[in-house]
């Protein structure tokens, strides 16, 4: 277990650090934000009935949906991943005393957590 939490510091860390990625990601999500709650409103303004909540539930829904997207976002892939299986290194982690999809689920979600604090920090 320690080495999963090594692990899990190790990439959490990493993912705290990039500052000009961190404040693209912030431009890009209120952009988002803003454009999502625009055509609501929209759609709100023509029949505020149809719809299950009213807007003010669903700006705040929106906005959570915002700060936690870096959670759920199943286009992100592990590039270090794919690195270590074409050039080779994955013979590297197979050799390690510990469970190769465990090691990399840790990873994964530190970095993922790491961006997801990054983001409730902003808001």
């Amino acid at each position: 277990m320690k080495k999963y939490k090594s692990f899990f510091i190790i990439r959490f860390s990493g993912g705290l650090q990039y500052r000009a990625a961190a404040y693209a990601g912030i431009a890009t999500q209120y952009a988002w934000g803003f454009l999502t709650l625009i055509m609501f409103h929209a759609f709100y303004g023509h029949n505020a009935a149809a719809f299950p909540m009213p807007f003010e539930a669903l700006s705040s829904y929106l906005w959570m949906q915002q700060a936690f997207l870096s959670l759920f976002m199943a286009w992100y892939f592990d590039n270090e991943i794919f690195d270590m299986i074409t050039n080779g290194n994955i013979a590297y982690e197979l050799c390690r005393p510990a469970d190769l999809y465990t090691m990399w689920f840790v990873k994964n979600m530190a970095v993922r957590l790491s961006k997801a604090v990054c983001a409730v920090c902003r808001y």
